[in-house]
């Protein structure tokens, strides 16, 4: 496959849009970076891009606690309320 072919699918795929404002965000878990995922999230928060973050994520690779919960306790630490009312 082309390197234009690949790019017109993705050009479909992944339409860019504006960012805007919602209600609810949702992050989805990784092991991966998470120090910079967390940090991009909470710049978001607090540039009033979403009220509330869903985050998610299980346990994974033979690791005792949940993506979420790693995720979940690095954005409290950034200042993210933990659960907000």
């Amino acid at each position: 496959m082309t390197p234009q072919a690949l790019q017109y699918i993705a050009d479909y795929m992944m339409p860019a849009f504006p960012p805007s404002r919602s209600d609810l965000g949702f992050l989805f878990g990784t092991r991966h970076g998470v120090d910079q995922f967390c940090e991009t999230a909470h710049a978001l928060w607090q540039d009033g891009m979403f009220d509330r973050l869903l985050v998610s994520g299980g346990r994974t690779a033979g690791q005792a606690t949940a993506e979420a919960d790693v995720i979940g306790a690095r954005l409290v630490q950034l200042g993210m309320p933990a659960v907000l009312p």
